[in-house]
């Protein structure tokens, strides 16, 4: 009986030193608090010329960011878009897309394949750029935060929070 409770002691220590050691059994807000700020921050920055509007998205807090889908809609009426290029955020091993095909929203992807990492934690996803056909219109630049549209995982394909600003009325 004395040795029963002897090993019932240690493996109870081992398990304890254990779970410690890979950052488990703790949970609440010590362990929280190690951990930094998962929300991913997208923006939007605008730079226009009398004929031209170039967009660049751009994400901070991005080292989680594996997969990104979303769309940039703007005001086929004030602009006409024609063409993007990857950012440095996204580099060449990531697959990448962008299509003029739809009117009205610009849609931009990005995935790394599993086990790549992106190259920084925050920096350009993609730019954007624009012929202006009315500079009296509003110009309407924003990312869409439709659910259906907005996607953003880590390399576990589990969802990540995201903040969006910039962009133009």
């Amino acid at each position: 009986m004395r040795y029963r409770m002897l090993v019932l002691t240690l493996v109870a220590l081992l398990c304890s030193v254990l779970l410690s050691a890979c950052g488990g059994g703790g949970g609440g807000a010590s362990a929280s608090a190690s951990r930094s700020d998962p929300t991913v921050r997208l923006s939007l920055s605008v730079q226009t010329t009398s004929q031209q509007v170039t967009v660049t998205l751009s994400a901070d807090n991005a080292r989680a960011l594996h997969q990104l889908a979303c769309r940039i809609a703007y005001n086929p009426q004030a602009l006409r878009y024609r063409g993007s290029v990857r950012g440095s955020l996204v580099d060449q091993r990531a697959v990448f897309f962008t299509t003029a095909r739809a009117s009205a929203y610009v849609p931009v992807a990005f995935t790394y394949h599993a086990g790549e990492q992106t190259p920084a934690s925050s920096g350009p996803i993609a730019t954007l750029t624009f012929d202006t056909l009315d500079a009296s219109q509003p110009f309407g630049l924003h990312v869409l935060e439709d659910g259906n549209y907005l996607i953003a995982r880590d390399d576990g394909r589990h969802p990540l929070a995201l903040t969006i600003s910039g962009g133009t009325p």
